[in-house]
């Protein structure tokens, strides 16, 4: 049986001219920083993902530390996570002051197990970080039962998993807010990058905010608060 080659040359080379054209046409235009093409990107993420909110930023790690800070995670407070996922998974809590509650994960799949989440939580506990780990989806019904009847958010770290579902729905979608991250690694890459996806108005107000240092200028409320704060610049 004669096998195919795949000319991976050839591959690369019917998309270089596109990407080489889009290269040179930031360039010129000098729309480095969350340009039109970024604003268009955030767009057509929004509509494949069914949110009403997509903020990207400079990697997943900021995506998970812009979302600590915007739902108010604070130092005391406790962030249950599973023990098995990468290092920026953690990071950002310990960034904000907070506690990484590491408990075990399913051996089947890797995903973070129910019945230690119920067990983790405590007074401090104020939100739930699943991992979609390597594109397996977490038992996102069984989490968000388990937040709701405590009151907790659910922030879904979905890095490795563009695309995946859980009951015919998009994981990062379920919780609070879910992260995404376009590492040159990952399925969908734009060599760095990141995004916070929500629908929540407040979050996705913030989120614009703090990926910028605390400009306003592309806050819904900023005429509000530029009035409030009129002495400052």
């Amino acid at each position: 049986m004669n096998i195919p080659l795949i000319d991976l040359k050839a591959q690369y080379q019917s998309i270089k001219e596109e990407i080489d054209k889009a290269i040179q046409s930031v360039i010129e235009n000098t729309e480095f920083i969350k340009g039109k093409y970024v604003q268009q990107f955030e767009e057509d993420y929004a509509e494949a993902y069914g949110v009403k909110h997509v903020v990207s930023c400079g990697n997943g790690t900021d995506a998970l530390y812009i979302t600590l800070k915007a739902m108010d995670i604070e130092p005391g407070d406790e962030v249950i996570v599973p023990a098995v996922a990468w290092s920026t998974t953690y990071f950002p809590i310990a960034n904000v002051g907070a506690l990484p509650v590491l408990v075990d994960v399913d051996i089947d799949d890797y995903t973070i197990n129910i019945e230690a989440i119920k067990d983790a939580i405590t007074p401090r506990t104020r939100a739930i970080m699943p991992v979609h780990l390597m594109g397996n989806p977490c038992r996102m019904d069984r989490i968000m039962q388990i937040a709701n009847e405590n009151g907790l958010f659910v922030i879904e770290d979905s890095c490795e998993a563009h695309g995946s579902e859980f009951s015919n729905r998009k994981v990062g979608t379920f919780g609070d807010v879910g992260t995404f991250s376009f590492f040159f690694s990952h399925h969908i890459t734009t060599i760095e990058g990141g995004m916070v996806v929500t629908n929540n108005d407040e979050y996705a107000n913030l989120a614009k905010s703090l990926r910028a240092h605390g400009w306003i200028r592309e806050m819904t409320n900023r005429s509000e608060i530029a009035a409030r704060y009129h002495h400052i610049d």
